[in-house]
């Protein structure tokens, strides 16, 4: 846990100090707000639970014309969730216990993760606006928490081994109400499109602030 508190704390400086330094650019800004996220298996003995976490970072507002803009992102996020499976009795070389039955083991991930929304805006109407895109993530560290314990008092291997993912790509869509001139009011949801090591694809919804510096 220190080392991902080091890590959180490391990315967000890089993000920020060049959003400060650039903050006269009349197009730069931060986006700032909370997350519900789970994972979606394929796998019927596997279910998830919706945790809160965040996001924070930059982006740049580029106009196409009145009514289209297009707005690439980077954001450092901890995405977490609650995941409830079935997990075998083995002895120490792997093997299945005699007349054992699986165990229901229930235990929180979370991920810090950098990604990279790019982002269409599409205005219908004046300050209301509809947004689409695809979103790139990179998964720079996970860790594992659960209160239940096993029969020997240890972590399921299998778990760790199933979440060997690094990389993560969905599609965002979302909508926002231009505040004022300087800040938005945004929701969005980022519907992951990769099934990772452990059949299950992410499902985040984000509802935040963006501010426009100039």
């Amino acid at each position: 846990m220190k080392n991902s508190i080091k890590l959180l704390t490391e990315t967000l400086i890089i993000i920020l100090i060049p959003t400060l330094i650039f903050s006269q650019d009349n197009n730069l800004g931060l986006r700032a707000g909370v997350n519900l996220s789970k994972y979606k298996s394929s796998i019927n003995s596997v279910s998830s639970k919706e945790k809160i976490g965040f996001y924070a970072g930059m982006f740049y507002l580029i106009d196409i014309n009145n009514s289209i803009k297009f707005q690439p992102e980077l954001l450092f996020s901890l995405q977490r969730s609650t995941i409830d499976t079935l997990v075998e009795i083995t002895d120490s070389q792997g093997n299945l216990l005699p007349n054992s039955q699986p165990y229901d083991f229930e235990y929180d991930v979370n991920e810090f993760i950098i990604s990279i929304p790019l982002i269409c805006k599409i205005y219908p109407v004046d300050k209301f606006y509809l947004e689409s895109g695809p979103i790139l993530g990179l998964i720079i560290d996970k860790s594992f928490t659960s209160d239940n314990v096993l029969l020997d008092g240890t972590f399921p291997e299998s778990i760790d081994e199933n979440f060997n993912s690094t990389f993560d790509f969905g599609i965002g869509l979302g909508l926002g109400y231009e505040i004022s001139p300087h800040s938005n009011l945004n929701f969005r949801s980022n519907i992951g499109i990769t099934e990772r090591d452990d059949n299950s694809k992410s499902l985040v919804h984000n509802l935040g602030l963006e501010y426009k510096f100039n």
